[in-house]
């Protein structure tokens, strides 16, 4: 099994890309602005990674994504 780490490279339709101890979070809006505007409704949209996309090419039967 081949493991790559998911980065900011891969992943299209996000703003930033933040790194945690359980693996990374995708923002749809950057981290001066979350700290800008800390409105709880605002984050909780934020959060939401709707429209993200993973990018990868290749010639796997099967890909698996999972936490550590």
């Amino acid at each position: 099994m081949i493991s790559t780490p998911i980065t900011e490279d891969l992943i299209h339709g996000i703003a930033e890309l933040e790194t945690t101890d359980r693996g990374v979070r995708p923002h749809r809006l950057p981290e001066w602005v979350r700290q800008q505007f800390p409105d709880a409704q605002l984050m909780a949209m934020e959060s939401q990674p709707s429209g993200a996309r993973l990018a990868v090419l290749t010639t796997a039967t099967t890909i698996e994504l999972g936490h550590v």
